[in-house]
């Protein structure tokens, strides 16, 4: 299909983006890469007779360390190009910035902005899960307030989120991991899209041996990123050395929380085992990362 008409406005602030969603209401959308909302104005799913454009409002692309508040500032406008190759977060998220560098293709990459990303809610989809996992905040605003919203909160279903009418995400923040922790993020894929995607996020106590905390988080096998509590709960104070031999049973503790679904990637019985594959690789891989950093902490304390 072809793209109905439209009017493309760039704002000239955030405020100026704010006031004329205002002004124009249903009939208007924040166009932040366009990967995704394009797509479904193309497909009619959509229609918008005006577009306001975020890309020349300044400083919304921007990537920094607060080592007072030990937050990642994620500019809504950053693109996962921009977040892969991001120093910052190389040096403190390498799981996220590998996860950025896997997304879609190229062109998703380079145009696609994790602002968009998140505010289109499409349930297969990478960021998603790892952010929850991390605790991180979307910072959101109106004409009449900022707000901050946990990830874990973000989402009320596929393609639906918690933010307001009017509301536009201006930045993600992503919180520093914790000493002797390791992130880690695997996904299997149909196409370039995700069909299951697994972050795991580990903290070992201080001789390095025991799992202190864990946090799991599985998506687009299923509705909305969804954390796996009671796994999470059987892994704690776990021995790392004991981990690959009891797999089978704390994998099984996750599958009720799994939520798959079927569809034309394939059935709920099968995504549930393409998770639990996944899950024994994000957590053994994160479990080495937080070994690795605990040894190191360990070396320069």
């Amino acid at each position: 299909m072809l793209l109905e008409s439209f009017d493309l406005t760039y704002a000239k602030s955030l405020d100026d983006a704010i006031d004329l969603k205002n002004e124009w209401g249903d009939e208007a959308a924040f166009y932040a890469g366009g990967t995704e909302l394009l797509q479904v104005l193309k497909e009619g799913l959509i229609v918008c007779n005006h577009l306001i454009s975020l890309r020349r409002v300044p400083s919304m692309d921007q990537i920094m360390m607060d080592e007072d508040s030990r937050l990642i500032t994620i500019g809504a406008m950053a693109t996962h190009d921009n977040i892969a190759h991001s120093s910052v977060i190389h040096q403190y998220h390498p799981a996220f910035a590998e996860l950025e560098n896997n997304i879609g293709n190229i062109r998703v990459r380079t145009a696609g902005t994790i602002g968009g990303n998140l505010a289109f809610a499409e349930p297969r989809s990478d960021p998603g899960a790892f952010l929850v996992a991390a605790n991180a905040i979307i910072l959101a605003k109106s004409s009449s307030k900022t707000r901050r919203i946990p990830m874990s909160e973000f989402w009320q279903g596929p393609f639906e989120t918690s933010l307001e009418p009017g509301e536009v995400i201006t930045h993600v923040l992503l919180p520093v991991l914790e000493k002797r922790t390791g992130a880690a993020y695997r996904k299997f894929s149909v196409a370039e899209f995700p069909m299951a995607g697994v972050a795991a996020i580990i903290q070992l106590d201080d001789q390095n041996e025991n799992i202190l905390k864990a946090r799991l988080v599985v998506s687009a096998a299923n509705p909305i990123p969804t954390r796996l509590t009671n796994a999470e709960k059987l892994l704690a104070g776990e021995a790392i050395n004991d981990i690959p031999k009891t797999v089978a049973w704390w994998v099984a503790a996750a599958e009720p929380q799994m939520d798959a679904l079927d569809d034309n990637d394939g059935s709920a019985e099968y995504k549930t085992q393409v998770v639990g594959a996944l899950l024994r690789e994000a957590v053994t891989e994160a479990i080495q990362r937080a070994k690795e950093e605990g040894h190191s902490w360990q070396h320069t304390r």
